[in-house]
C-alpha cells in the first residue's frame, strides 16, 4: 500500500487499514510512546537540490539529519529518554546511510544530551516489506496532498480525498489547513507537523 497507489474505489480498504492503525495506541499491551512526526521542507530554495546526483543526496539527508535531530531534541529527558531506530525508504545514495548514526549521536552529544548513543540504528529499508512505511507513506502523502494544494484540483482523485479528510481529522492535522488560514504548524501532541527554516 501506498499514497501513489490509491485509485478509485479503494477508499474503503484503505480506510480500514487506517483505523487498524488509529486504534493501536489503546490496543497496544507493551509499553512506549507512539508518535508520528511530519517535516515540511520547501524544496524550491535556491541553491538547494534534493533529486540530482551527489548535491542530491547530500541535500536529503541533511534534511533526514534535521528532522531526526528535532524529533530528538524535542524528546529529551535526560539520560533516560527514549532511544531511536532510523529506518529511511530505501533510496539509491553513494554515501552510506549508516554514516548518519555517528553524525546523529555526534550532534545531539554537542548539545549536552546526556543519552548514551541515542540514535542506536540507522538504515534503508524497503517500503513494500514493511508495513510500517508504507502507513508513514500513506500519512506523508495525505499531508502532501493537502499542502501542495492537489486537494484542491477540479480532477482531483475523490477516494485520495476522503483519505486525506480521514488522516487529518484523526491526526488533528485538519487544523494546520484550516480554511481562511495559511499554512500552520502542529509541534505538540501524537501527531506533529512542522515546517522546516533554512538559515539565510
Amino acid at each position: 500500500m501506498g499514497w501513489s497507489e490509491i485509485s478509485n474505489n479503494d477508499y474503503h480498504e484503505y480506510a480500514r487499514v487506517l483505523e487498524a492503525f488509529f486504534s493501536y495506541p489503546q490496543r497496544k499491551v507493551k509499553r512506549g510512546v507512539f508518535k508520528f512526526h511530519c517535516s515540511v521542507v520547501d524544496t524550491t530554495v535556491p541553491g538547494r537540490t534534493y533529486t540530482k546526483g551527489k548535491r542530491g543526496q547530500i541535500g536529503y539527508n541533511r534534511e533526514i539529519y534535521f528532522h531526526c535531530m528535532s524529533i530528538a531534541r524535542r524528546e529529551r529527558m535526560g539520560s533516560v529518554g527514549p532511544l531511536f531506530h532510523v529506518y529511511p525508504d530505501y533510496r539509491d545514495t553513494s554515501e552510506p546511510i549508516e554514516t548518519l548514526r555517528g553524525m546523529l549521536n555526534a550532534g545531539i552529544r554537542k548539545e549536552g544530551d546526556e543519552r548514551i548513543f541515542p540514535f542506536r540504528r540507522v538504515s534503508f529499508r524497503l517500503s513494500h516489506e514493511h508495513q510500517a512505511l508504507q502507513i508513514s507513506d500513506i500519512l506523508i502523502g495525505a499531508v502532501a496532498f493537502r499542502l501542495n494544494r492537489s486537494y484542491d484540483k477540479p480532477n482531483a482523485n475523490p477516494d485520495k480525498k476522503r483519505i486525506c479528510d480521514l488522516i487529518l481529522r484523526k491526526t488533528g492535522l485538519d487544523w494546520c489547513f484550516a480554511k481562511g488560514t495559511t499554512f500552520r504548524e502542529k509541534a505538540r501532541g501524537t501527531y506533529q507537523l512542522w515546517y522546516r527554516r533554512h538559515k539565510k
